[in-house]
């Protein structure tokens, strides 16, 4: 897939990965991870009205930490009705890599918390099969 999103504060970025799309309270959200050279790949949540698009942005910047490379953000509900986030904390950071969960805002647009470490991997090592 080849696309990007401008935001004013990073300037263009590319998706990293495949997006996921998720019908949630009469819209649709694209959650997909940006990596831009000057800051750490993360998960971005973008809006449509149709599941076709156009997706603008809807959190402002990404919802995993800044300082975490992350990716594979997928949306969650508990049982409860809160939207949470589980996403991958990279292996280049982590190790073996981390499965993570963060809480998100009710209409999606920010995390309403901080990141909560679920599961880790194993730790590997470069080369390793």
């Amino acid at each position: 897939m080849s696309a990007s999103i401008t935001t004013a504060a990073s300037g263009p970025t590319a998706i990293a990965g495949p997006p996921e799309v998720y019908a949630h309270q009469g819209a649709f959200y694209m959650f997909a991870s940006f990596k831009h050279p000057s800051v750490c790949r993360g998960t971005a949540i973008l809006r449509a009205e149709s599941p076709l698009g156009p997706f603008r942005p809807h959190s402002a910047g990404c919802v995993t930490p800044k300082d975490w490379e992350c990716l594979d953000g997928t949306l969650c509900i508990s049982r409860e009705g809160k939207p949470f986030m589980v996403f991958c904390h990279e292996w280049v950071q982590a190790g073996g890599g981390e499965v993570c969960a963060i809480a998100l805002t009710d209409d999606l647009s920010a995390p309403a918390g901080g990141s909560q470490g679920c599961c880790s991997a194993p730790r590997m090592r470069r080369g390793a099969a």
